[in-house]
């Protein structure tokens, strides 16, 4: 099954030398805006009004620059992408938007799937290839009312 997450824009806060999820196949149709400088990044979360994005930062910058931001701003949800989870864990109990922390992409990947999915009720196409002789696709559209 192939799930593709397109509901957000995503904001990634690393070093330049760090992974390039913009090269991550499952991300292939969002945009991802790579930030390395911490003031850019404080400026970007504290005064931008664009509505639908997720901000992932490795944990060192997170861990740096997190505190630093306006305690008045209310950031959107922030995953933490890092080596050392347990480490990371502890120190950001203290932030709401501090949503997540994770060592693998594919944890990231079902994280914004199911956000995706479930909170914000937007439709996940799924493609089922069976290399035999049929093909079966199922796409699914929830919708409130």
């Amino acid at each position: 099954m192939i799930n593709q997450f397109n509901a957000f824009d995503i904001l990634w806060y690393a070093s330049d030398s760090d992974d390039k999820l913009e090269n991550w196949k499952a991300l292939t149709n969002v945009d991802i805006f790579k930030i390395s400088e911490e003031n850019e990044f404080i400026d970007i979360v504290e005064n931008n009004r664009k509505l639908y994005y997720i901000i992932i930062s490795t944990g060192s910058f997170a861990e740096k620059t997190i505190p630093k931001l306006n305690k008045n701003i209310i950031p959107p949800n922030v995953i933490i992408y890092c080596c050392n989870a347990e480490y990371h864990k502890k120190w950001s109990k203290k932030y709401q938007f501090l949503v997540e922390v994770f060592t693998q992409p594919f944890q990231i990947f079902e994280y914004l799937l199911r956000l995706q999915n479930n909170v914000y009720d937007i439709p996940v196409f799924s493609y089922n290839l069976n290399y035999g002789k049929e093909f079966n696709f199922s796409c699914y559209d929830k919708k409130k009312i």
